[in-house]
């Protein structure tokens, strides 16, 4: 049984554009990937990943549904992390209006579900 925590990241854009683009997990994930011409590493040694992009492979919202191996997954649905600076989303204080912070926290949420 694998234990993965706090693993799921999604591919989600900035809230109301408060952060750079550079600050979603996904485009770094593809931009590491692509650095470290690691495309092969990333897939494994006998082409485990079969997405059509390798960066994809490294990053849980895709690679997750092709695990084999019974997993505990452990993830927040209102994960700081990605919420705060990943996403973009300032915390404490809340951006301006605070419903559509809240809704985007919500969305964000179901997703992680």
């Amino acid at each position: 049984l694998g234990y993965l925590d706090s693993p799921y990241y999604l591919d989600e854009p900035v809230f109301r554009s408060l952060a750079a683009p550079s600050h979603r997990v996904a485009l770094q994930t593809r931009q590491h990937v692509a650095f470290m011409q690691s495309g092969g590493l990333v897939r494994g040694s006998r082409d485990l990943c079969p997405l059509e992009e390798a960066w994809k492979c490294a990053f849980a919202e895709y690679r997750m549904p092709l695990l084999r191996t019974p997993f505990l997954l452990i993830a927040s649905m209102y994960d700081w992390y990605q919420l705060h600076v990943a996403q973009g989303s300032d915390c404490c204080p809340f951006p301006k209006p605070q419903h559509e912070y809240y809704g985007f926290a919500e969305q964000f949420a179901n997703r992680t579900r």
